[in-house]
């Protein structure tokens, strides 16, 4: 049974205060929370002009005081944090938190996810 890819590309508004990103929340509706994500990409999108994007993989705690905790990753514009997992293995970005220090930003994410169609949807991890 071979498996299939699909991708999706979101343009997300990110607030002063941060977003948490996870699957099936709000936020990321179209990608099913028992996904096999096995590649993403959280990068500014080219319309925001934004400067201090910070993005924590692996926990969507929000950031406390005025400066991001040390296991944040700046991404300026034009960068991204992206990864594609190895054959067979499977990416875990999510949950995740994204901030811009002192403003509100856009950012863009792209997950592709893999199922199996002949199961009905996406298969668990």
């Amino acid at each position: 049974m071979n498996a299939e890819r699909k991708t999706w590309v979101q343009t997300i508004a990110v607030p002063a205060a941060g977003l948490s990103l996870r699957p099936g929340n709000s936020v990321l509706q179209s990608v099913p929370e028992d996904a096999r994500i096995v590649s993403f990409q959280v990068s500014p999108a080219p319309t925001g002009s934004q400067t201090q994007t910070w993005v924590r993989l692996g926990s969507d705690l929000a950031f406390s005081g005025s400066s991001p905790p040390p296991d944040a990753i700046q991404v300026a514009s034009g960068e991204a944090i992206a990864d594609t997992a190895y054959p067979g293995q499977v990416c875990i970005p999510f949950p995740a938190y994204v901030a811009c220090v002192g403003s509100s930003a856009i950012i863009r994410v792209v997950t592709t996810i893999e199922y199996l169609p002949a199961r009905g949807g996406c298969s668990c991890r």
